[in-house]
């Protein structure tokens, strides 16, 4: 169930990032107050309906290489680290193919390297194609495992907008969103499963709700509400997506509203609060209707007195409201698609505190109503039609100014932080600018909730959208806004240089962090580009609020630690403009005091260097170490088949001689590493393939690489389920088994011969295309009619004897002979008639079976494979 108005996937004109200077080998950090810095990802959307892919890397390898896909409506977090985490969304995998994500990556600012944790890295679940997933709607499926049990193969199924929280313990969760559940059928739909994810042992567990979702369920996935203000084991949110959460200081999760479905599973823009304890795993449902109107619309909201707390208060229904709990433990709620007071739906700039001890809402800022040129509902409570119901134009006062009477225009999928300092932050969403123009918005906002009424400051970005996108709207229906296709293009300036005219285009649906310096980190969206192109995004930003808060990257060593054969020439580098690196080589800290580097380091022995960074306008980074281990190789392996070509599927060997060694190797001609797989028994060559080998031994450096090349060109073989197959009636069946090695493609039919008069052989499928080395198989079935079941060998005899007969009689001459050839005659039909009828006293037991070789040949272009198998037929009694 999805309204028609914002990134509903079927709605959605796709257009598409182009990667390029994905690494952060380069990045730099910002170096001045209220700057923002492109730090990586591309700066350029792309026509079409296709995108690049992500660059996955290795699972669980950290690489400047690696970069997730453009996406929009991704799960984010934040660790105690200060590592930035970022899970699904909509938009693009590692084939370049649309659809709904499940992978999970970790971002590291100090290092500037992504990598990927979890998840697949390709939104088409085998044996689907993209053709069936249709353009934008393919997604893996969830792998639950059992209800609360943490298991490696666990995963949720891809999704976009759903809600996330960390709990004290570290551990990410993850709740409900729009995609899929455990049975992927082709659709996706509104969830609310809910899933805990441990970053120590990296493994998923279900924690609670529905496997299947929304649009695949028998019917709607309804809350279990309970009664208000009462945790119960059995309460549980309805699906739903693009509902606000936070964390309170308690680790408790809190939850507001979202597109979904109420406590009867009608449809509809929620206003319902729920908390969730991770210690007790219980759900409370806390205010809010738990009921949504019929129409599939949203509960309005009761505003009250601006400032003043009651107990009726209550926010109108919406989805993709910005949310935070402040230092005081306060719920606060901005803006999103919904319902305010009038009764219309659309985009809000309200401003609500939610006070956890009264649990009372309070109006704090913004408008109660939602279209300043609509009327208010008839006399009946009944909407009266708008042409245009975008929401409240924004009131921006003097750029970096703040004042009680600025507030944002009305806007969902903003972008939101706070910082150190309690600060909230907000940038972009899709809404309305000033001038009341709908598109995507690039202001940046700071909120000041200390003060009394709240202050907002325009902080930085445009207060409008670019002036030819007037009449632009695409407007559904008299009062439901479709697609804003125009908003303000990104400064980018260079990658990794901070510029006061730098700030990222309009955007909405983006992901975002808050680093442990309180600078505030922005991830892709789906918006425009530095040209004003509109489509996914991928880019990576940092705004730096306060000077010397952002540190410098770490350096980074050329070569990596490691043990080598020989002495090394050691390079240390940064990516901080202007950074001086000091460093050590006997494994202490460095401090300024320290060496600093100015050229390469000859390591000649065993030694543990440590460098950090020092820049301008940025506080240190931190200390990069590396350990170089000067030692002899380890034997180079042996591989016992000796390249070549060869006809058939072979089987390599590889040992080596030293002591206690580890042997990795990779198959597809790559040079291995210590992360390929470990050598552990005899490895199978089905196709022309080069295999590589190192081995690795405690004491000793990496060997050299031993390698093979094996050519195997394309055949197959077959055989036959069961070798021998009995007919006790009319009719058999065996199997066909084609085993495929070389890589062989192409059509195999089948024929079959040596089968008695009569009998027949008819194969199920008639042929077979094998792929990959994949086992291919047809069913051969035997036949024979009723009437020839014992194959005319019943009346051979007699037909034998009356011949017999015929010719004793063509030679007799004689009258007394004729008397001689009678009795022999007699003779002959008497030994017929027991042949034919069996003999015995009335026995009817029929003849004994016959037994036929039959030969099954598969053909494929030139290639020829045979096999044969026995047929038994025997006469039905």
């Amino acid at each position: 169930m999805r309204t028609g108005k914002h990134l509903s996937v079927s709605g959605f004109l796709v257009c598409v990032v182009a990667l390029a200077a994905i690494s952060l080998s380069a990045n730099a950090q910002a170096t001045a107050p209220n700057e923002w810095t492109w730090m990586g990802g591309s700066s350029a959307t792309s026509s079409g309906d296709l995108g690049p892919p992500g660059v996955y890397g290795t699972l669980g390898t950290p690489s400047t290489a690696s970069f997730p896909g453009i996406r929009w409506g991704a799960s984010d977090w934040t660790d105690s680290s200060g590592n930035f985490w970022l899970f699904g969304g909509h938009g693009v995998d590692a084939d370049g193919t649309y659809g709904f994500l499940n992978d999970l990556w970790e971002f590291n600012p100090a290092t500037g390297e992504w990598t990927w944790i979890s998840g697949s890295s390709i939104v088409v679940p085998p044996p689907l194609t993209v053709q069936y997933c249709g353009a934008d709607d393919c997604g893996q499926p969830g792998v639950y495992g059992t209800l609360g049990t943490a298991a490696p193969g666990n995963v949720p199924g891809g999704r976009t907008t759903a809600a996330s929280w960390i709990d004290n313990s570290g551990n990410f969760w993850l709740f409900g969103g729009y995609g899929f559940g455990a049975a992927f059928t082709g659709s996706d739909g509104e969830l609310n499963d809910l899933w805990m994810y441990n970053p120590t042992t990296n493994e998923w567990t279900w924690m609670a709700g529905n496997t299947s979702d929304g649009n695949n369920s028998a019917s709607a996935i309804p809350g279990v509400y309970g009664t208000l203000g009462t945790p119960a084991a059995g309460n549980l949110p309805g699906g739903r997506d693009s509902a606000s959460s936070s964390t309170d200081r308690s680790g408790n999760f809190w939850l507001f509203g979202g597109n979904g479905y109420d406590s009867v599973g009608a449809c509809g823009i929620l206003n319902d609060l729920w908390e969730f304890n991770p210690s007790s795993h219980e759900w409370t449902w806390m205010s809010g209707a738990n009921t949504a109107p019929v129409d599939c619309t949203g509960q309005p909201g009761v505003y009250g007195t601006l400032g003043t707390p009651a107990a009726g208060n209550v926010p109108g229904g919406r989805e993709g409201a910005a949310s935070w709990i402040d230092e005081s433990g306060n719920f606060w709620l901005f803006g999103g698609y919904g319902v305010p007071g009038n009764g219309y739906g659309d985009y809000l700039n309200d401003l609500w505190k939610f006070d956890l001890s009264s649990m009372e809402w309070t109006w704090m800022s913004g408008s109660s109503t939602f279209d300043p040129d609509c009327p208010p509902l008839d006399a009946n409570g009944i909407m009266i039609p708008c042409q245009y119901t975008f929401g409240q134009p924004g009131m921006y006062g003097d750029l970096g100014t703040p004042s009680a009477g600025n507030v944002p225009s009305s806007r969902w999928a903003a972008a939101s932080w706070t910082d150190n300092s309690g600060n909230f932050w907000l940038l972009g969403g899709q809404g309305v600018d000033a001038n009341y123009q709908p598109g995507y918005l690039n202001d940046f906002w700071k909120l000041n909730i200390s003060t009394s009424p709240v202050q907002w400051t325009w902080v930085a970005g445009s207060s409008t959208i670019p002036a030819y996108c007037a009449g632009q709207e695409v407007v559904e229906g008299d009062t439901d806004l479709g697609l804003l296709t125009c908003g303000q293009p990104g400064t980018y300036g260079s990658l990794g240089t901070p510029d006061a005219s730098n700030t990222p285009g309009g955007r909405n649906a983006a992901s975002f962090w808050t680093d442990k310096s309180g600078d505030l980190w922005l991830f892709g969206g789906f918006g425009f580009d530095s040209s004003g192109n509109w489509g996914h995004l991928n880019d990576l930003w940092a705004f730096q609020s306060t000077v010397g808060t952002l540190p410098a990257i770490e350096p980074a060593f050329t070569p990596a630690s490691g043990i080598y054969p020989t002495g090394q020439s050691v390079t240390i580098s940064d990516a901080t403009p202007g950074a001086s690196i000091y460093y050590t080589t006997d494994g202490s800290t460095p401090t300024t005091r320290s060496p600093l580097y100015s050229s390469p380091i000859t390591v000649s022995s065993t030694e543990i260097l440590q460098a950090f960074a020092v820049a301008s306008n940025y506080s240190n980074s931190g200390v990069a170490s590396a350990t170089f281990t000067i030692a002899p190789r380890t034997e180079t392996p042996t591989i016992g088949l000796v390249s070549g070509t060869y006809t058939a599927v072979q089987t390599v060997t590889i040992a080596d001689g030293s002591a206690g060694a580890t042997i990795y190797y990779t198959s597809d001609g790559t040079v291995p590493i210590t992360n390929s797989p470990v050598y552990s028994g005899p490895v199978t060559v089905s196709s022309s393939e080069t295999v590589n080998a190192i081995a690795l031994a405690a004491g000793y450096s990496i060997s050299t690489v031993a390698s093979a090349t094996y050519t195997i060109p394309p055949n197959f073989s077959i055989a036959i389920s069961p070798a021998s197959l009995p007919l006790a009636g009319y009719s058999g069946d065996a199997t066909i088994t084609v085993t495929p090695w070389g890589g062989i493609n192409s059509v195999i039919s089948f024929s079959c011969s040596g089968l008695p008069s009569g009998a027949t052989c008819f194969f199920s499928p008639t042929t077979v295309t094998p792929t990959s080395s994949a086992l291919a198989t047809t069913t051969l079935s035997v036949t024979v009619p009723a009437s020839g079941a014992a194959l005319d060998r019943n009346g051979n005899n007699l037909i034998s004897v009356a011949v017999l007969a015929g010719l004793l009689c063509s030679f007799s001459r004689k009258k007394r002979e004729w008397l001689h050839m009678l009795l022999l005659l007699t003779t002959f039909a008497w030994l017929g008639l027991v042949s034919g009828c069996g003999g015995g006293s009335g026995s009817s037991s029929g003849p004994p079976p016959a037994s036929y070789m039959v030969t099954v040949t598969a053909t494929s272009g030139s290639l020829e494979r045979t096999a044969t198998f026995t047929v038994t037929f025997s006469t039905p009694t």
